[in-house]
């Protein structure tokens, strides 16, 4: 089978297929050095890529991308009319082109999932209702894994100012068990040829979990500016990048003037993450679930839960249902599933029991820790 690994490790202009409408005069002025950080993964696959993200110079036209992997990428947007968006696109595997195989399992509200063409094939989810704003951090989580043949893979989104995490869209590859691997990267771009205007963005965090459930500071990164692709003419040398605290920055554009040369490698300060065991990243709180009801009728019964938005998100969920309230007999139903979405299960009651039900629910989160809550049904 084909591998998301065997395209091209980083495709570009995809996000100005987002305006298409846009006739823009600005193309003569040149484009701001489109310029990417590599990260490092020494071979290892992984289900788990994080980086966190902050744009603190903005200008029309920008994408601060801030995770790229073979086969897709994801991050904030800047559009021409002043919109700020969340972009994540999913390329077609070779060969599958005129008969897209890749599906939507999920969108968030305000988002939408369409087709895209131009330089390569694919799908792409794009969010303007829950939007960005500068000089703000955001955490930015991708995380595949299994559903039968294919491979899932899904944004989340923590505002850091906020607290608030969200679930922006999953979406299904005919790809067999893909994971990330090498090249993995974050880039600035300008896409519309406004080099006069000066953008910068700034990544800390960044963090790979392996498959075998450890986590990696992805912490050595090699800076590279391209030339050849964004045609920057007299902005060819208007790009920087450095250390500033904790965290990693590029700027490009405008007066900007290098302090370090192209294909600089960096020791960027690490993430904090635990180095050993099922380790886990040390600053999102578990899972919290703040409600949980369960209600009979017609012979089924239906759960209903809530989770607090400010701790981890959940990825899987497995919901019990007994009749002793000690929830030690034999189980009479039961319904599980990897579903980051679901926050309501139905399951059918057996004939032979009359209730009351004592319902169990465990939420898996997105970093794997479980928490579990139980109830009477009405």
């Amino acid at each position: 089978m084909h591998s998301l690994n065997n395209r091209a490790a980083f495709p570009l202009g995809v996000a100005a297929l987002v305006l298409a409408s846009v006739v823009s005069n600005l193309s003569a002025q040149g484009h701001a050095p489109y310029s990417v950080l590599y990260y490092r993964t020494d071979g290892q696959q992984g289900d788990i890529i994080v980086n966190e993200i902050e744009p603190t110079i903005t200008a029309p036209y920008t994408y601060f991308n801030a995770l790229g992997w073979k086969g897709g990428y994801t991050g904030l947007q800047l559009n021409g009319d002043g919109f700020s968006q969340f972009i994540f696109s999913i390329w077609d595997m070779p060969g599958t082109e005129s008969k897209p195989a890749i599906e939507t399992v999920y969108s968030a509200p305000g988002g939408r999932v369409e087709r895209f063409g131009g330089e390569g094939t694919g799908l792409h989810y794009i969010n303007r209702q829950t939007g960005w704003k500068p000089d703000n951090w955001y955490r930015i989580v991708v995380r595949c894994w299994d559903s039968g043949d294919a491979t899932r893979l899904a944004l989340w989104s923590q505002d850091e100012q906020s607290g608030i995490w969200t679930l922006h869209v999953i979406l299904q590859s005919p790809e067999t068990h893909f994971r990330f691997s090498n090249s993995l990267y974050s880039f600035l771009e300008d896409w519309r040829g406004t080099g006069n205007l000066k953008r910068r963005v700034e990544y800390r965090g960044t963090s790979f979990r392996s498959s075998s459930g450890l986590w990696s500071a992805l912490d050595h990164v090699v800076f590279n500016v391209d030339h050849n692709i964004t045609g920057s003419g007299k902005f060819a040398g208007a790009f920087d990048a450095g250390i500033d605290g904790n965290a990693i920055y590029i700027q490009t554009g405008g007066d900007t003037k290098p302090t370090v040369p192209d294909h600089t490698s960096f020791a960027v300060p690490p993430s904090a993450i635990a180095s050993s065991g099922a380790s886990v990243m040390l600053d999102i709180p578990a899972t919290k679930v703040t409600s949980l009801s369960a209600k009979v009728e017609n012979g089924k019964l239906t759960a209903n839960w809530v989770l607090d938005d400010h701790t981890a998100p959940q990825f899987s969920y497995k919901l019990q249902v007994f009749a002793d309230e000690q929830m030690q007999g034999n189980r009479i139903a039961g319904l599980q599933g990897v579903l980051p979405e679901v926050r309501d299960a139905t399951v059918v009651i057996p004939v032979v029991s009359a209730g009351p039900f004592y319902v169990k629910l465990t939420v898996i989160d997105l970093l794997d820790r479980q928490v579990s809550v139980s109830v009477r049904s009405k």
